[in-house]
């Protein structure tokens, strides 16, 4: 199996060595995002499906995922945050967040854009997808050098389902291949296996070492009691780590539970604590509009504005 080294610099070379040991290690942790482009044409259909299944392969897997249908791919001043995984289509060169200049994956990040050159070169960090997107952070990607066609590109829910089941990267890189070709390169450690440790494993260590990251850990178990029909045991764990963790992450899904259960007092009660002290215009503007959702539920519409002409003040430009 023949993988690369190689990016927009070694220091990113080196930076995705590095990120690939840390996540085995700690797990792979963040939100994921899933860009399908809501085609019916018959030629094309099949990546949306790719992409449609690599989402429900990570909501069975306990992420928080957000996916797009529409034709356009994400804006630029989409609030795309702390993204562990990303797969999306169809745009020639890079694109939507991914160019603002704040913008950075989380340590260990997989993603991937599918289009017939995103590979076409590796050394750059404005052109194409592979080496942007390593340049923003992510630590395994792929690409097309030349036109495969696109049923000879990776079906990239195979891959990430064999990712998943703790597959290196490469191997499953290359269990997603419906071909061998030249056309395709693949830009990471060969040995990363990002799923390698079980989530009970990565919250031990996470634990242990005092990293923050253990609230996205926390995060997917309370992600996979809910599928389990453990929504009561979900909201206690939720509210009982996001106390003692003092995590915003954690106060925004326990909104999310409550507001999904018609609680919506409690549901403002939750949003406003994960929005207290907001890391970035990102993370405010999706809870701040989940605030005011809850507001309008609740009946509450000047409250609703009074949170949109914030948000539109603070954000105009």
């Amino acid at each position: 199996l023949v993988g690369r080294l190689d990016g927009p610099d070694p220091q990113t070379v080196r930076r995705m060595i590095d990120d690939a040991l840390t996540a085995e290690h700690y797990g792979l942790h963040g939100r994921a995002y899933f860009d399908a482009q809501g085609t019916h044409d018959p030629g094309y259909v099949v990546g949306d499906t790719w992409i449609t299944n690599a989402w429900h392969a990570f909501q069975q897997a306990g992420y928080e995922c957000d996916y797009d249908e529409r034709p356009e791919t994400f804006a630029e001043d989409f609030p795309m945050t702390d993204a562990a995984i990303y797969a999306g289509w169809y745009s020639s060169s890079v694109v939507g967040p991914f160019r603002r200049p704040d913008f950075r994956f989380q340590t260990g990040a997989v993603a991937y854009h599918l289009h017939s050159s995103s590979g076409a070169a590796v050394r750059t960090r404005t052109a194409f997808w592979v080496g942007p997107l390593l340049a923003k952070g992510a630590a395994a990607t792929m690409g097309n050098v030349y036109e495969p066609y696109l049923l000879y590109t990776p079906h990239i829910d195979l891959f990430f389902k064999r990712l998943l089941a703790g597959a290196p990267f490469l191997e499953a890189a290359y269990y997603c291949e419906p071909v061998l070709s030249w056309q395709t390169t693949f830009e990471g450690d060969p040995l990363y296996r990002p799923f390698a440790a079980s989530l009970d494993e990565q919250i031990q260590r996470l634990e242990a070492d005092h990293r923050p990251e253990v609230e996205w850990a926390y995060l997917r178990r309370i992600n996979l009691l809910i599928a389990q029909d453990g929504t009561t045991e979900a909201e206690e764990l939720c509210r009982s780590k996001a106390g003692e963790l003092h995590s915003a992450v954690l106060y925004e899904k326990l909104g999310d539970l409550l507001h999904v259960a018609h609680r919506e007092r409690e549901a403002i009660e939750a949003y406003s604590k994960a929005d207290e002290k907001p890391v970035d215009p990102y993370h405010d503007i999706r809870v701040a509009t989940k605030m005011a959702a809850a507001h309008v539920a609740k009946k509450e519409t000047a409250q609703a504005l009074a949170i949109y002409e914030r948000l539109a003040d603070a954000y105009q430009s």
